[in-house]
């Protein structure tokens, strides 16, 4: 039996693999794009794409399947997070009485089995990085992005804050279909 030490072509085929395999790391290995950005009204949907992305890398990186788009659960979270800023509430439950629940079905989601982060902030503390950040730092917030029950996600970010100032507010609604 040949030892490693002793066979330089298998030493080299062995490097070769290794290094073709770090070449081909697959394209989900890259950093979310922007992720930095700071919300404006002309980067939304960049900004919500990016959360959409860290949250997905959370779970991946953990073994839990991604997290698909939902327009409908992505129009719920968009428009909760405009009432938290037009209204200036921050809470799950909005002033007219809509629920997570309520506003996903009413976006057209069917389904039953919903959770949702919330949150705002300003300045650099406003950026889809810093938002996922802080949920991941959260007990019940991590529980929502990690939860593998969930099939799909929706983002929704306005412009401003539920004090009435400037930065961005974050919705990220979670779902599973029946």
């Amino acid at each position: 039996m040949r030892s490693l030490a002793r066979s330089p072509p298998l030493i080299g085929l062995i490097v070769s693999l290794a290094l073709s395999l770090a070449v081909a790391a697959p394209a989900s290995a890259a950093p979310c794009k922007h992720r930095n950005a700071t919300p404006r009204s002309s980067n939304l949907s960049k900004v919500r794409s990016a959360v959409r992305c860290l949250v997905n890398r959370e779970r991946s990186s953990r073994g839990i399947a991604k997290l698909k788009y939902s327009g409908a659960l992505t129009k719920a979270a968009q428009s909760h997070s405009k009432n938290m800023v037009s209204m200036e509430f921050f809470d799950h439950i909005a002033p007219n009485g809509s629920t997570p629940q309520s506003r996903a079905n009413a976006a057209g989601y069917p389904g039953s089995f919903l959770g949702e982060n919330i949150a705002w902030g300003s300045g650099p503390l406003a950026t889809p990085r810093k938002i996922v950040n802080r949920w991941m730092d959260s007990p019940g917030h991590r529980a929502n992005i990690l939860n593998p029950q969930y099939r799909h996600q929706g983002v929704g970010v306005a412009i401003g804050n539920p004090q009435g100032g400037s930065g961005a507010t974050y919705t990220n609604t979670f779902g599973r279909k029946p």
